[in-house]
């Protein structure tokens, strides 16, 4: 929970090596439910939860719950601690969900938890004010790594969105969705491994 991410990375890593991570898991979820105010330490648990990489029904449930907390905080003027735990909290469902051979239906299961959320931060202007340009910028990067492959000739939900961010008025929003556009989709609508992309 330290303030030094370096050390809290070498900490998260040890606790995977030992076995530790479920308990873990457990006790940030708890963490979570029960701290509601503090954005700043609720983003050290969202960065922790997320890179523990345990997934499981609890964790994802907790990770919903921690972007709709953090997305009504954005309903009225919000704080610019509580716009990075928006951020925060979109990077770590990204990070726990979308890494590599994670089961699609977890991928999907973890989207469908909070569509509306992602649709909102996509469709809606509020992310094109420049204090909202991380949200917008932790919206792509989720919708990057958890796109799945096309159902028959309905793109998939992350490639839908992702062209709404492809002219988002931040220049890395759009970078980012015009890149995993091009670099984690193929014209079939067959996800690309991230080692062929191109850098």
């Amino acid at each position: 929970m330290q303030n030094a991410g370096i050390f809290r990375r070498q900490a998260v890593e040890a606790l995977a090596a030992g076995g530790w991570t479920k308990p873990v898991a457990r006790a940030f979820e708890r963490f979570l439910e029960l701290e509601r105010t503090e954005s700043w330490v609720r983003i050290r648990a969202l960065f922790a939860l997320g890179f523990l990489q345990h997934r499981d029904p609890t964790v994802r449930d907790s990770l919903a719950a921690a972007c709709d907390h953090a997305y009504s905080n954005l309903q009225e003027n919000p704080t610019r601690i509580q716009i990075a735990e928006m951020a925060t909290a979109l990077f770590a469902v990204g990070d726990c969900f979308g890494a590599a051979g994670v089961p699609e239906r977890d991928v999907r299961q973890m989207r469908n938890n909070i569509r509306e959320i992602l649709e909102s931060l996509t469709k809606e202007p509020m992310t094109e004010n420049d204090n909202m340009f991380p949200v917008s910028r932790a919206t792509a990067y989720l919708l990057t790594f958890m796109i799945l492959p096309r159902a028959g000739r309905d793109e998939d939900l992350a490639e839908v969105l992702l062209k709404e961010l492809r002219s988002h008025r931040d220049g890395t929003t759009r970078e980012l969705s015009r890149w995993a556009l091009k670099n984690r989709i193929d014209e079939t609508g067959t996800v690309k491994p991230l080692v062929h992309a191109e850098i």
